[in-house]
């Protein structure tokens, strides 16, 4: 059985004759190597290559699902700074996202968010256009490279989309706010929700 296999049936809860183990240490990866504080005997190898020295099963996460605005949405990301500025532009209205750097932390460490796309009824009119105004195109070709890269060594996974009730209130307006806006405007939170159904 390969590993593959055997990583298969775990996720299809049969029975297999060795733990499943696929660690997630991506982030880890990333800092490391761009701070050089990676471990002497990882330098130089991929993520694939370190999960098959330690003896664990890959998870490879591609993408290849693109979201495109029409052309009336511009979109533009501004470093000012120690931020990271978002914007999106449209006919009747614009909105902005603020990711910010730590100050205890490194620059390749991930930013917190600081500011939601989506503050008030205003906004949510404006992301729903913006959702409205968007489809997904799909690559196949980065899935085909994670799939030649990971081998029988373990499984591809496809980045797919957040929950829509998630991706309003925990990316798009910050919890606290989305729940204020839900029991305020209830009908244009959900017109939002079923845009982002349709967009996922």
């Amino acid at each position: 059985m390969t590993r593959r296999e055997r990583y298969l049936n775990a996720l299809n809860n049969r029975t297999v004759d060795e733990l499943v183990w696929a660690p997630n240490f991506d982030y880890w990866l990333y800092v490391n190597s761009n701070e050089g504080t990676l471990p002497q005997k990882y330098k130089g190898m991929s993520r694939n290559d370190i999960v098959r020295a330690i003896g664990g099963y890959i998870w490879n996460r591609a993408g290849g699902i693109k979201i495109v605005r029409d052309s009336e949405i511009i979109e533009k990301s501004d470093t000012v700074g120690n931020s990271i500025v978002h914007s999106i532009a449209t006919p009747i209205g614009a909105i902005r996202e603020i990711y910010t750097a730590t100050k205890s932390e490194g620059e390749h460490r991930t930013p917190a968010l600081t500011e939601h796309f989506i503050k008030n009824k205003d906004d949510l009119r404006v992301m729903t256009y913006v959702i409205e105004a968007s489809h997904c195109e799909f690559d196949p070709s980065l899935t085909k490279k994670a799939l030649d890269e990971t081998g029988n060594d373990g499984v591809v996974l496809n980045s797919a989309f957040c929950v829509p009730f998630i991706q309003f209130a925990k990316t798009d307006a910050g919890y606290m706010n989305a729940f204020y806006l839900w029991t305020d405007y209830k009908e244009d939170v959900d017109s939002l929700i079923a845009a982002y159904t349709r967009l996922f």
